[in-house]
């Protein structure tokens, strides 16, 4: 064998030997294989004797091979701030985890002052309009109930209009200065269509906790023209947790109950303008409408009552004709034109589908 072949088969073997004989003891004092301290480097003592004696297939390339795919985590360390309240890291971690397990979350950021809600209809569903109207100046309790609703209302099929967005809709009339509500519903169900309004009356809260809270809440069907008084009632509150839990579970209990009123009439519609050979209709894209849908044209019917006065049963009356839907504009519009009908048609004609 040949010098230079016994000289390049000592580089590769010199090196375990020294590594042996260390580990030995050979010449010297035994190293440090126990120590978990890291010193000058990411390794500590112990790290080595694991990945080099304890396991040495960490050493080859198989362990990568082998090493399961990471799992997507959450860093709650990143996430958690130790003076942040156990409410708030909870909120966090489920708005973390949700995020994880939507391949597309959103996140929306609503103003107190505009609050609107819009979602797509489900194929086979036609969303309703639900609206708020607080009588009394009372901007906590509003922007509360409000926000709470508006979160609240596409899980029931509901479109959400706020206080401010129906003031700005009846300003050119004097009908919530007068305090006159028939005014207020003939105005909002024409236009934009507003099916359940909720009327806030009364409500006060004092500044200091314990606070008392009292208001009184309403809900007025426009389509059957019947106002159901829910809520009238006086608490006391001990701390914040308490006020604005108890107005969640108010503003749930109102789509609850506006949800199980709707089934009575079902959905419908209202020309609200009319151009010559052309018909409007307040509802639109985001009522689930589409271009080419055909929709019938009724004669109102007052409601079946029960003994007690309350609303219980509708059926349209007779057939005027058809129109069918031609154009879409914005979201809550329908452009139509007469498909069937012996004459032309006028405002607050109802149609059906």
């Amino acid at each position: 064998m040949s010098r230079f072949c016994l000289q390049e088969r000592f580089k590769f073997i010199l090196p375990f030997l020294l590594l042996i004989f260390s580990c030995a003891g050979i010449g010297g004092e035994r190293p440090d294989i126990v120590s978990n301290t890291k010193v000058n480097g990411t390794l500590s003592n112990a790290d080595v004797r694991r990945i080099v004696v304890d396991q040495p297939f960490l050493i080859s390339g198989d362990y990568f091979r082998q090493r399961p795919t990471p799992k997507d985590t959450i860093d709650l360390k990143r996430f958690f701030n130790k003076s942040e309240k156990l409410e708030q890291r909870v909120a966090k971690l489920e708005k973390e985890l949700e995020g994880k397990n939507r391949p597309e979350s959103r996140h929306v950021t609503m103003s107190p002052k505009v609050v609107k809600s819009r979602v797509k209809a489900t194929s086979g569903i036609f969303n309703q309009k639900i609206g708020i109207i607080v009588l009394d100046k009372n901007y906590y309790l509003k922007n509360e109930i409000s926000n709470n609703i508006n979160l609240l209302s596409p899980a029931y099929n509901f479109l959400f209009f706020s206080d401010a967005q129906l003031r700005e809709l009846l300003a050119p009339t004097d009908c919530l200065t007068k305090r006159d509500m028939q005014c207020v519903v003939n105005n909002l169900s024409l236009y934009p269509g507003i099916r359940f309004l909720i009327v806030i009356d009364n409500a006060k809260l004092s500044s200091s906790f314990p606070k008392k809270l009292s208001l009184d809440v309403k809900i007025i069907d426009t389509g059957l023209n019947y106002s159901y008084k829910i809520i009238d009632t006086t608490k006391e509150f001990n701390n914040d947790k308490e006020l604005k839990l108890y107005l969640k579970q108010i503003s749930d209990g109102i789509l609850k109950f506006s949800h199980k009123k709707k089934s009575i009439m079902g959905w419908y519609g209202r020309i609200f303008a009319v151009k010559k050979d052309k018909y409007y209709v307040n509802s639109g894209k985001a009522s689930g409408l589409k271009v080419g849908d055909l929709l019938k044209v009724v004669k109102y019917e007052e409601p079946l009552l029960a003994p007690t006065g309350v609303p219980v049963a509708w059926s349209p009356g007779d057939s005027l004709g058809k129109i069918k839907v031609v154009r879409l504009i914005g979201e809550d519009v329908s452009e139509c034109i007469k498909v069937e009908g012996e004459s032309g048609f006028k405002i607050g004609d109802f149609v059906i589908r």
